[in-house]
C-alpha cells in the first residue's frame, strides 16, 4: 500500500503547488500499486471549509483525480499533527495496521513545498514505523531566504522539544542523555 500525503499551508498557491506535484508523483506511479492520497489540513479557509478540503476539490475537480483514491485528514493544525492524525487515521480507517506493517510493504511519501522539505522529514521519520519506506516528494521551487530562515527556526525550535524530552525522561530514569 502506497500512502502519499499532502501538508497543507494556509496559501493557496502554496498548498496548489503541492497537490499538483502529488499528481504528477502519483500518475507515475504503477497502475498495480494500491494508492491512496491523504489531504492534510485542519486550517480554515472559510467558515465551511479546510485545506484538505480546498485540496481535495482541486484534486478531484481540477486534476479529475479519483475521489475513491483520497482522503480528508482536516483536523490537523500544524506539520507534526498533519502527519500524526493522517496515520491515526488511516489505522481507523483499517487502510494501516503497524502490527502487520512489517508483514506488508508500505511506503508513505510526503508532498510539500520545497522550504519545508527538511522539518517534515525530520517529523515524519519520528512518527512513520521504521519498516515502511518513506520518500519525500516537493514542488521543486526555488527557497527564498525568509522561507529557509523560518524553516531552521522551526527545525531547531523542534529539536530543542526533542531533546528536552529525551533529557527529561532520561533523568527520571538515572540515564544519561548522551553516552
Amino acid at each position: 500500500m502506497h500512502f502519499i500525503i499532502v501538508l497543507g499551508n494556509s496559501n493557496d498557491d502554496v498548498v496548489k503547488k503541492r497537490v499538483i506535484a502529488a499528481f504528477e508523483y502519483y500518475k507515475n506511479l504503477s497502475s498495480n500499486e494500491e494508492i491512496k492520497i491523504i489531504f492534510s489540513g485542519g486550517g480554515k479557509k472559510s467558515v465551511y471549509s479546510t485545506e484538505a478540503d480546498i485540496m481535495y476539490y482541486f484534486a478531484t475537480n481540477e486534476l479529475k483525480i479519483n475521489p475513491e483514491k483520497c482522503i480528508i485528514e482536516n483536523k490537523s493544525m500544524n506539520t507534526y499533527e498533519n502527519i500524526q492524525f493522517s496515520i491515526k487515521l488511516l489505522k481507523d480507517l483499517g487502510w494501516f495496521d503497524t502490527t502487520f506493517a512489517s508483514l506488508t510493504q508500505h511506503t508513505f511519501t510526503i508532498c510539500t513545498s520545497t522550504f519545508h522539505i527538511k522539518r517534515a522529514l525530520l517529523i515524519a521519520t519520528s512518527l512513520i514505523p521504521k519498516n515502511c519506506n518513506l520518500n519525500v516528494v516537493h514542488t521543486n521551487e526555488e527557497v527564498l531566504t525568509a522561507q529557509h530562515n523560518s524553516e531552521l527556526f522551526l527545525i531547531n525550535e523542534y529539536l530543542n522539544y526533542l531533546v528536552l524530552n529525551v533529557y527529561s525522561a532520561s533523568n527520571n530514569k538515572n540515564e544519561k542523555l548522551f553516552s
